[in-house]
């Protein structure tokens, strides 16, 4: 089985954007170190784009890997019509910044949705996954397991007990 890791932080870029669009509104309903995080996240895009490419070249030829430019709902997408596969992803397990989700729940968004920047999508073999997990760790890269590829066309979207598919986008 193939499983599915993002290494770096989801909707980074989008969480800026909104930040610097809103800043005013955001101000006044949080805390200023709330926008100041917000604000550090293009920084951060920078970090983590560094580093994933790093580990890029180290391990190439032993994963897959998709950077993702867009949002998440849409590099999940694309890698299923280009895998001619299906998923079954816990959105809980996606890596995001408390400061996306407390922005994108003011302002009645999906912050997957929201562009990505400095995050990448990994498939990598069951048995391989711990390994390239560690290995992402010493890299000083965020990563969490969010799901398996299936053999199916289903793009299932999951958040306890509530299943939604992944509609085009």
């Amino acid at each position: 089985m193939k499983e599915m890791i993002v290494a770096g932080f989801a909707a980074l870029k989008g969480t800026y954007e909104r930040s610097r669009r809103d800043r005013e509104e955001i101000g006044q309903l949080y805390p200023i170190s709330l926008l100041k995080r917000a604000d550090s996240c293009v920084d951060l895009i920078e970090e983590q784009d560094g580093k994933i490419n790093d580990f890029l070249k180290e391990y190439a030829k032993e994963i897959e890997i998709y950077h993702i430019d867009g949002s998440m709902h849409e590099i999940l997408w694309n890698f299923s019509k280009e895998k001619k596969c299906g998923f079954d992803i816990d959105l809980r397990s996606i890596p995001m910044l408390q400061e996306t989700v407390e922005i994108a729940e003011y302002f009645e968004e999906d912050p997957f949705e929201w562009k990505c920047g400095g995050c990448a999508l990994i498939v990598s073999d069951e048995v391989r996954t711990d390994h390239i997990l560690e290995e992402l760790n010493s890299h000083d890269i965020y990563a969490e397991v969010i799901g398996n590829v299936t053999e199916g066309k289903e793009k299932k979207l999951m958040i306890k007990d509530d299943v939604r598919f992944l509609n085009r986008v």
